[in-house]
């Protein structure tokens, strides 16, 4: 299991946070096959390819 697949515990917006500028952008669509809700591996593949390098340049 990926770490992304994990649960996830979230906590609501702080206004300070939701006025923040957003350090990037990018749009991407993953699809699900009918009555699916997990990632297959070519969605993981998409992820992986098209957020890697935005997050490794942030980070």
């Amino acid at each position: 299991m990926h770490d992304a697949e994990k649960s996830k515990i979230f906590t609501e917006a702080t206004t300070a946070f939701i006025q923040k500028e957003a350090i990037a952008s990018k749009k991407v669509s993953i699809t699900f096959r009918t009555g699916e809700f997990q990632l297959d591996e070519n969605a993981k593949y998409i992820i992986d390819r098209e957020f890697v390098a935005i997050v490794k340049g942030i980070c």
